[in-house]
C-alpha cells in the first residue's frame, strides 16, 4: 500500500509539473495577461517578461510597493485606474513608515487628492452604472457617492450562475461571439490568458 501511494504520488507531482510547464508557456506567449496584483509580482513566470502596456485596477486598495513592482512589468506604459473615494490598502502595521508607503493609496502620493479638493477636472468622469450589488448595498454605498451610483437594473438582476471553461483558443470566439456576459465572466478570476490567432 505504501509503495502504491509513493507511486501516486509521483505521479501526481509529474502531472503538476507538466501543468505549471504549460501553464508557463501559455504565459510567456500569451498577448494579454490578466492577473491579480499580488500575482503580477509573486510569479516567476509573470516576472520573467514584460509586456507593452500594464494596467492596474482597483488602486485604491494597492500599496505603493504593490504598484511599483507591477509597473516593471511595462516596456512603454503603465494606466493606473480606481476609485479615489474608496478605501485605502489595509496595512497592519502600525510605523509611521508602514502607514506613508503601504496604508495610502497612489492617488494620496500622486497629489491628486489635494488637487481635486476644490474641483474636480472635466476629464474626471463618475461611472454610476453598478452591476454587481443589489439595490440595498447600492443605497449604502450611496451614502458615500452623493446618491450617484444607479441602482440595479432588472436586466442585470440576480441570476443562475452558469459556468463555462473556455480552453485559449475557444476563449477568443466565445468573447468575440458575446456569448458570455464579460462583468461576470471575469468576476472572480485570478488569471485569463489569451492566444494571439
Amino acid at each position: 500500500l505504501i509503495e502504491q501511494q509513493t507511486e501516486t504520488i509521483k505521479e501526481l507531482d509529474e502531472v503538476e509539473a507538466k501543468l505549471h510547464e504549460l501553464e508557463r508557456q501559455a504565459v510567456l506567449s500569451a498577448q494579454i495577461v490578466g492577473t491579480t496584483l499580488a500575482k503580477s509580482y509573486l510569479s516567476d513566470t509573470l516576472r520573467s517578461r514584460t509586456f507593452d502596456t500594464v494596467i492596474l485596477d482597483e488602486a485604491s486598495m494597492a500599496s505603493i510597493p504593490a504598484l511599483w513592482c507591477a509597473a516593471l512589468l511595462a516596456e512603454k506604459n503603465v494606466v493606473i485606474v480606481g476609485d479615489f473615494l474608496q478605501l485605502p490598502p489595509i496595512v497592519m502595521a502600525n510605523t509611521p513608515v508602514a502607514q506613508k508607503w503601504l496604508g495610502q493609496d497612489i492617488f494620496f502620493h500622486s497629489g491628486m487628492l489635494e488637487a481635486i479638493k476644490d474641483r474636480r477636472p472635466q476629464n474626471f468622469i463618475m461611472l454610476n452604472d453598478q452591476f454587481r450589488m443589489e439595490s440595498e448595498i447600492a443605497g449604502i454605498a450611496n451614502i458615500y457617492y452623493g446618491e450617484s451610483l444607479k441602482k440595479i437594473r432588472a436586466a442585470i438582476a440576480p441570476r443562475p450562475l452558469e459556468i463555462r471553461i473556455y480552453g485559449p483558443d475557444t476563449f477568443l470566439d466565445a468573447a468575440r461571439n458575446d456569448q458570455f456576459d464579460m462583468s461576470i465572466a471575469s468576476y472572480g478570476l485570478t488569471s485569463i490568458m489569451l492566444r494571439q490567432t
